[in-house]
């Protein structure tokens, strides 16, 4: 039986190349703004973050409009502005993250071998600086035939479908 072979292997980035710490973020970003969140504003907060994601998936707005909207309630708490709110909260997405157990070393064994590329929903910035914490084997834009590059990061939502793609799939980053 002759094995297969592969010019590229793609992956996408939130949960199989690194955890993805919405959660702890949020959490993180909420004390430094000293936003006091209960259980209802915290619920009001993913409601409107799904629906902000379902209406960007459909093209209905785009991602500065998600961005700054989804903070709007608690940024309203304590005077701040909701897109500086936004930023910590991708700030603290890129220093919480780290790479899944076995990923690293599965990617060096790649590097030489296949392209490899991403392909993720997640908005560009945090995506990017979360690749800089697979350190060199993170480097998928290396090409081993031709340094052609590799990292896709869409400037629109993924179609219906696409893996990742759903109302705030990746969680919000």
């Amino acid at each position: 039986m002759k094995k297969p072979s592969y010019d590229w292997v793609l992956f996408d980035l939130d949960e199989t190349l690194l955890d993805f710490p919405v959660a702890s973020a949020l959490t993180h970003t909420l004390q430094i703004y000293g936003v006091q969140a209960d259980d209802a504003s915290m619920a009001q907060y993913h409601a409107l973050n799904h629906g902000l994601w379902q209406q960007y998936n459909d093209g209905e707005i785009d991602a500065t409009a998600l961005q700054q909207t989804r903070f709007s309630l608690f940024a309203q708490q304590v005077s701040a502005d909701p897109m500086a709110m936004n930023n910590t909260f991708l700030e603290q997405i890129i220093a919480l993250s780290m790479p899944l157990e076995g990923v690293v070393e599965t990617l060096q064994q790649l590097r030489s071998k296949v392209r490899m590329g991403i392909i993720t929903n997640g908005f560009s910035v945090p995506q990017r600086g979360r690749l800089g914490k697979l350190g060199a084997a993170g480097d998928l834009r290396r090409d081993p035939g031709d340094q052609a590059g590799a990292s896709y990061f869409p400037a629109h939502p993924l179609p219906d479908g696409a893996a990742g793609s759903g109302p705030g799939a990746d969680g919000g980053g």
